[in-house]
């Protein structure tokens, strides 16, 4: 409940100003941080209030950790620690098109401690230990899609690291992710098979939708989905450059 209730509104003023100062943040040479431009509605981040991982399987799995350029792979982590401790990491998101220009959004399931019940772009995963770029986002595809789903002319479209921190009702996020997203052609269709359980639902929005409901509640979406819409404009078409 704490999602719904606490969730700032902008107005298309307000709007302006969050493209804005994403824009400029975007145009850093190092460490993405777009905090400032979505500062939580919970609160700063509080490293001393970190604690320990929920039971969850997947806080536990090991990530390659990278310098903040992203070239250089330098340790490896639990996601956990990754995800609560600022240590730069792989994501890779597939996002799905159809011919109109619709692209494909999730929300996350309401029970995940970090941006449950958000929506988020595509088809995601963190890249795990020694993994190699397509065969994450290819268990992305499976995962969040389906064993059935379709990978039409799969290919990467654009490379963007996002910083951000705060507080969240059940746990403290400082993530710092190096993006690599991939576009694919989608089809109308989204039921693939049994999907990962962290998905609470699949829609097709189009760029004018995103756009009218960012204005209204910009925390309805994760912070990073706002940072690679304007910062990956190649991989959503033509009507991205009008925002």
């Amino acid at each position: 409940s704490g999602i719904l209730s606490l969730r700032p509104t902008l107005g298309s003023s307000g709007s302006i100003l969050l493209n804005h100062c994403l824009r400029a943040h975007l145009r850093l040479e190092e460490n993405y941080n777009v905090t400032a431009c979505l500062p939580s509605p919970w609160g700063s981040y509080e490293p001393s209030k970190i604690g320990s991982p929920p039971s969850q399987a997947s806080w536990h799995e090991l990530v390659d950790v990278y310098d903040v350029d992203g070239t250089t792979k330098i340790g490896n982590a639990t996601a956990w620690e990754a995800q609560t401790s600022c240590l730069w990491h792989r994501t890779v998101y597939v996002i799905l098109r159809l011919p109109d220009e619709r692209f494909l959004l999730q929300q996350r399931a309401v029970w995940k401690w970090r941006m449950g019940g958000l929506w988020d772009l595509g088809l995601s995963e963190t890249v795990e230990l020694d993994e190699d770029l397509w065969t994450a986002a290819n268990r992305a595809v499976t995962e969040e899609l389906g064993e059935h789903a379709p990978r039409h002319h799969l290919r990467e479209c654009c490379r963007l690291s996002v910083g951000w921190s705060g507080s969240m009702p059940q746990m403290q996020v400082c993530q710092a992710d190096h993006n690599i997203v991939f576009t694919a052609l989608g089809e109308e269709r989204l039921d693939y098979g049994q999907r990962d359980a962290e998905v609470e639902a699949l829609e097709y929005w189009t760029m004018e939708e995103y756009k009218h409901q960012a204005e209204v509640e910009p925390f309805r979406f994760a912070p990073w989905v706002h940072a690679l819409i304007l910062g990956c404009s190649e991989c959503f078409g033509p009507k991205t450059a009008e925002l």
